[in-house]
């Protein structure tokens, strides 16, 4: 009995040194394996990072050279302003170019309202620009009081009118580029609510005067003719409905009348404007 419990002690010992060199075995091949993974990263992020093949190059232009940016849906938007966000880019590798904040400095540019940059290989970015629809014309006062144009979109966001741009749209009134975007986006919305109102009649709103929310006034075409009416806070369209309908009747009466009172829905009255 004693000889067979040596025996058995023996054949433990054999056991777990062998498990312990197996398991020994394991572990270094596991250290070494993420050894040759940190390592190939370290490799790869070197070449991407460091390797003069990926670097944002420049292009050639009529106007000079640029960064080899090429851009997707710029209609408006400033070329310049956009290829500005990447100046400091070019010589870096595209792979250590910050896109996220790169679509942020983008969405900045007024007419930007939204943007994606993407890495092509081996030294170029591209950049798809959505623009913003403008939808109606302002006046925006400058120094000295002088007004001049630009656009506004439904977000409030006012937009620079580009060099030789043409657009089919009413001018709003009562908009200041020193309120807050949000007060401006509550009257371009009140403005969009009045134009679906009144879709449809036989006339062409020219200009809606949102200075008093709560008493839209507004310029229309009728038949080349230019008609300042003030419409008041409800019954838009029936309102103009029958304004239009017995115009003939109140201009044959007024035939210089230009300038109407509809906020009482039973009566049609004939402002005199002041004369100058």
């Amino acid at each position: 009995m004693p000889a067979s419990g040596s025996k058995q002690a023996a054949e433990q010992r054999d056991f777990s040194w062998h498990a312990a060199f197996k398991a020994a075995g394991f572990g270094l091949a596991g250290v070494a394996s993420l050894f040759a993974l940190a390592w190939g990263y370290y490799c790869v992020r070197h070449l991407l990072l460091e390797d003069a093949r990926f670097r944002l190059g420049m292009r050639e232009t009529h106007a000079g050279p640029v960064p080899n940016v090429v851009i997707v849906g710029r209609r408006y938007a400033p070329e310049s302003r956009i290829l500005e966000v990447f100046a400091l880019d070019v010589g870096r590798s595209i792979f250590a170019i910050p896109i996220e904040q790169r679509r942020r400095q983008l969405c900045e540019i007024p007419w930007v309202r939204d943007a994606t940059v993407m890495r092509t290989l081996p030294t170029r970015l591209e950049v798809r620009i959505t623009e913003r629809s403008p939808v109606a014309f302002v006046l925006l006062e400058g120094p000295g009081g002088v007004h001049r144009p630009a656009l506004i979109d439904a977000e409030g966001v006012i937009l620079e009118l580009p060099s030789g741009a043409r657009f089919d749209l009413p001018v709003l009134v009562g908009v200041s580029e020193d309120e807050p975007q949000s007060t401006r986006m509550r009257r371009v919305q009140c403005m969009l609510r009045f134009l679906d109102e009144v879709r449809g009649l036989k006339c062409q709103i020219s200009e809606v005067d949102l200075r008093h929310p709560q008493d839209v006034g507004a310029v229309l075409i009728v038949e080349g003719k230019l008609l300042r009416v003030q419409l008041g806070d409800r019954h838009h369209r029936q309102r103009l409905e029958r304004f239009l309908r017995y115009l003939p009747e109140v201009l044959a009466h007024n035939p210089s009348a230009t300038t109407f009172d509809l906020r009482l829905d039973d009566r049609i009255t004939v402002q005199e404007v002041p004369s100058a």
